[in-house]
């Protein structure tokens, strides 16, 4: 069994199929997916703090506590394309990363690439593990799309106050 674990999956974003779906454009989809990493506790509660210790061009360091642990990371961002999370070289899961790409196959055709390669994991462990691993990923990319379209929403409504006034 292979100490590496590397997961991929595509969401789709606007979906024609889907009238009621609100439709969000590769601006909106990229400002979303960053709040969720400036943001991580929006998408999981046992957070009990994060922080950005460090921005510069196309990168941030930041530091996310969950009880006594806290861990760094790097983001490295690609506006309006990509954001690529580095785990930590410190921890257990030293080399692993989470890339979410955009992709638009067609004008307005978005999708959203996860791809997670996992690095640490104990290698006595089964397929079992592995797709309970995957599937928790999914959920979890899932949330991040939903809180990214809650994102949008609400700078919307922002954006329309400002111009009323």
């Amino acid at each position: 069994m292979t100490l590496c674990l590397r997961h991929e999956h595509l969401i789709r974003i606007n979906d024609p199929a889907n009238l009621a779906g609100s439709w969000l454009t590769r601006s909106q989809l990229w400002s979303g997916l960053h709040y969720t990493v400036i943001e991580p506790q929006v998408l999981d509660e046992s957070i009990d703090w994060a922080s950005i210790d460090e921005i510069s061009p196309g990168r941030l360091q930041r530091r996310i506590r969950r009880g006594r642990l806290i861990m760094a990371d790097e983001v490295e961002l690609i506006p309006d394309e990509s954001l690529c999370i580095r785990a930590d070289p410190a921890v257990p899961f030293a080399g692993s990363t989470l890339t979410m790409r955009i992709e638009e196959p067609d004008t307005e055709m978005l999708f959203v690439r996860f791809l997670y390669e996992i690095s640490g994991l104990a290698p006595l462990r089964d397929e079992r593990e592995d797709n309970a691993r995957r599937c928790a990923y999914q959920a979890s990319d899932a949330e991040r799309i939903r809180q990214a379209r809650r994102h949008a929403a609400a700078a919307a409504i922002a954006t329309t106050r400002a111009e009323r006034r």
